[in-house]
């Protein structure tokens, strides 16, 4: 958005107050935050919309609501079945009779030392594993409703067929490059048939619950199965997807965009 810069913001610190004083139509906020500032808001009179944007589902639900808010009902309509046509292409998989086991792994790092860690069942990390027909081999170890740490010697006793790192600060392709390096890493069955992958991503990870998830699932299912898909071509879903949900236009998207893409998509096979 070239306007960006010159648009008001709010600190993430903002409360009822600041957010009255600029006398909004309507406060659109997280589901999570209902609890704090959205009752609030509604004890005040001022209509709030909340959202969830973190599940298929959920998407499909929130896109009605704003094609309601914004009085683009046929957009928003034209946008759920895209999404739910996306989801349906990359799930050819689920009836293959190989269903490799898989782990999706986020990595993060704080004063020196390394974590890893695994999404709940609920999450669309889940969700495109099993989508794309594979096997989360996490979901049975999984306690709680958010990512979960695990070490290495439980890794090891999963020893999937592939790994997936996510890392939402480091560039996860250099996350795997150290793994790999590491004779610890080099022990298991997924570095071993080279099938530790780094999850890509543009300006943000493919791997969360973010609109570009949709770019990661199909990008996913390449991976899993790619025999069910011998044509598939990341940059050309990028295009397609960048001018459809974002109405960004092509020639933008392959200037700022595809540079991003291109450098952080190792694991084509």
């Amino acid at each position: 958005d070239p306007a960006y810069q010159h648009k008001r913001r709010l600190p993430n610190s903002a409360g009822v107050e600041e957010i009255m004083a600029l006398q909004p139509d309507v406060v659109m906020i997280k589901d999570s935050m209902y609890s704090t500032i959205g009752r609030q808001l509604e004890e005040l009179s001022l209509p709030v919309l909340t959202l969830g944007l973190e599940s298929y589902d959920e998407y499909l639900r929130d896109i009605g609501l704003l094609g309601e808010l914004f009085q683009e009902q046929s957009r928003a309509a034209l946008l759920q079945k895209d999404m739910t046509d996306r989801v349906q292409r990359a799930s050819r998989g689920s009836e293959s009779e190989e269903q490799p086991e898989v782990l999706m792994l986020y990595y993060t790092a704080r004063e020196g030392t390394s974590t890893f860690h695994t999404p709940p069942t609920g999450w669309i990390q889940t969700f495109m594993t099993e989508t794309v027909g594979a096997h989360p081999v996490w979901v049975q170890e999984h306690s709680g409703n958010g990512w979960q740490v695990v070490n290495f010697e439980q890794i090891a006793r999963w020893d999937p067929d592939m790994i997936f790192l996510i890392s939402y600060t480091l560039p996860s392709r250099d996350v795997v490059s150290t793994l790999k390096a590491s004779p610890l890493w080099q022990s298991l069955n997924a570095v071993q048939q080279d099938m530790l992958l780094p999850f890509p991503g543009d300006f943000h990870s493919w791997a969360q619950a973010d609109i570009r998830w949709l770019l990661g699932l199909k990008w996913l299912a390449g991976q899993i199965h790619p025999r069910l898909y011998p044509d598939l071509d990341m940059e050309q879903e990028v295009i397609s997807f960048y001018q459809y949900y974002l109405s960004v236009s092509p020639d933008v998207t392959e200037k700022h965009v595809l540079p991003l893409v291109k450098e952080d998509l190792p694991g084509r096979r």
